[in-house]
């Protein structure tokens, strides 16, 4: 049980993490509009999700950081990196100087990525960590819920430029509430003295190999990326093209893509968390394949409501998992080499289904990345099935 001290800052930081998600979504909702409305193609929205997810590759570095120095003070430099950074971007011209302080922008997004969950397991007692993903994904997905519906009314009667500034003043009030933040300072031993950083990182990924549960989540989060990693630059040409809708109804589809991703995580404390991986995603990317089939807005709108439930759902259960499978003291290397881990496959997925979806169709790369990612799992939980005991979670 939580004291009022506790209860404070738990709310303080949950207020953070809640900026920060929306200022991300809204911001990439806004570029990836603008990006489109540039160009007019998939290929330039495909260049400039890789250029947001590049960063990833480093992830273990950051977790490193997170490791090594306070995480409330990086969370808090990295947030204001971001504001910084925005403004410069919405002062910018040229799709060159854009795509380059954008690479910048995202090395720091992906260090408050990396940072928060860690945070969230040292303000919460550890046997809540079910119930606190819980609260982080529902703020999360409120955000990704309230940014394309303010993004697509907005964005009818305003340029780039006041979006941006909109979402660097979230970031900057997202770095206040991070240093307003409380946690226990970090023992010695987790300390910046550590003598080398990539021996720090190797530890990481040593943990993470010896440990089933962990290498079976960074197995699914592989197949995940490299199947339907693609779907961010898929979705505004989805909308846009094969359905005939504008931006505001690219506003509308991924609303509803947000309202999937409330509803997941209020019903994740009701299944077991291993079926519940298996069954959920394994919906998730059936509905997500029939998106290719339908035509009508109005059944595409269900499908991803419904396939994002289905997602989201999991996503409680395998990052309970984690948790529970990560001592604290390595939960930032750790961390960091299960996002660095897909990223070359996320990578792919981007470039490919852009490609291919200006080539065959984007309906046609939507099914494709649906089923195969649907056959992937299978072939997974068949090997999974094979080894015996099956996985276990440990406790720190």
């Amino acid at each position: 049980m939580l004291g009022r001290q506790e209860s404070r800052n738990v709310v303080i930081f949950c207020l953070a993490y809640l900026l920060s998600a929306f200022g991300y979504e809204f911001m990439v909702f806004v570029m990836t509009v603008h990006i489109y409305d540039l160009t007019g193609s998939a290929l330039n929205v495909g260049l400039f999700t890789a250029l947001t997810f590049l960063p990833r590759l480093f992830s273990p570095y950051y977790g490193s950081l997170s490791d090594r120095y306070p995480r409330a003070r990086i969370f808090s430099v990295a947030a204001m990196g971001i504001a910084l950074g925005i403004f410069l971007i919405a002062g910018s011209s040229g799709i060159a100087w854009t795509y380059t302080i954008w690479f910048f922008i995202s090395i720091l997004l992906m260090t408050i990525m990396n940072v928060r969950p860690a945070i969230m397991t040292e303000i919460l007692p550890k046997d809540d960590y079910l119930h606190g993903n819980s609260v982080m994904l529902i703020s999360l997905n409120a955000a990704r819920l309230a940014a394309p519906m303010i993004g697509g009314m907005v964005a009818l009667k305003w340029n780039v430029a006041p979006l941006l500034h909109l979402t660097a003043v979230v970031y900057v009030a997202a770095a206040l509430l991070g240093l307003a933040t409380r946690i226990a300072p970090m023992p010695q031993s987790a300390s910046r003295l550590a003598d080398n950083v990539f021996v720090h990182m190797r530890d990481g990924a040593r943990y993470l190999l010896a440990n089933r549960d962990l290498r079976y989540l960074g197995t699914v989060a592989f197949i995940w990326r490299l199947c339907l990693g693609c779907q961010l630059p898929l979705f505004v040409v989805y909308v846009n093209q094969f359905l005939g809708r504008g931006s505001d109804g690219y506003g509308i589809f991924m609303t509803m893509a947000g309202v999937g991703s409330v509803l997941g995580p209020r019903l994740a404390a009701k299944f077991d968390r291993r079926k519940l991986i298996l069954w959920g995603l394994a919906a998730h990317y059936v509905t997500f394949a029939c998106l290719g089939i339908s035509r009508s807005f109005t059944v595409s709108l269900a499908l991803v409501t419904v396939s994002f439930a289905f997602f989201y759902t999991t996503i409680v259960s395998t990052h309970s998992l984690r948790d529970q499978a990560t001592p604290i003291d390595y939960r930032g290397r750790v961390y960091g080499c299960i996002t660095g881990i897909p990223t070359p496959a996320a990578l792919a997925s981007f470039l490919v289904g852009s490609y291919l979806a200006g080539v065959v169709g984007v309906e046609k790369v939507l099914i494709g990345a649906g089923g195969l990612a649907f056959v992937s799992l299978a072939v997974l939980e068949m090997k999974q099935a094979s080894l015996v005991p099956a996985p276990s979670v440990t406790t720190d």
